[in-house]
């Protein structure tokens, strides 16, 4: 098995930022398909969820469930806070 020579010269520094770059990638295609799956579904429970998304991100490895929730989560937590901000926008404020 040949490596390149490139590979041979990695500092430790730069394999760091290798996967960094890389999780955040993962963390992206976490988002995507949890939109698609619920986009797709209207209803689901979070189990399901949870299922269809590393049913579909399968193809690009494994992914580890805590990191899938805790992507879950923060999808809903920033729905709902948009939402509101969208409502506040909507509702006159009333000043006496």
């Amino acid at each position: 098995m040949k490596i390149n020579s490139i590979q041979l010269k990695e500092t430790k520094e730069e394999n760091k930022e290798t996967h960094v770059r890389v999780a955040a990638d993962r963390q992206f295609e976490t988002q995507a398909a949890i939109v698609r799956v619920m986009k797709q579904r209207k209803t689901i429970s979070h189990a399901e969820l949870v299922a269809e998304v590393i049913k579909s991100t399968r193809s690009r490895g494994a992914m580890d469930v805590g990191e899938i929730k805790k992507n879950i989560d923060r999808y809903v937590f920033f729905s709902f806070v948009l939402c509101c901000l969208i409502l506040l926008m909507l509702i006159p404020v009333v000043s006496d």
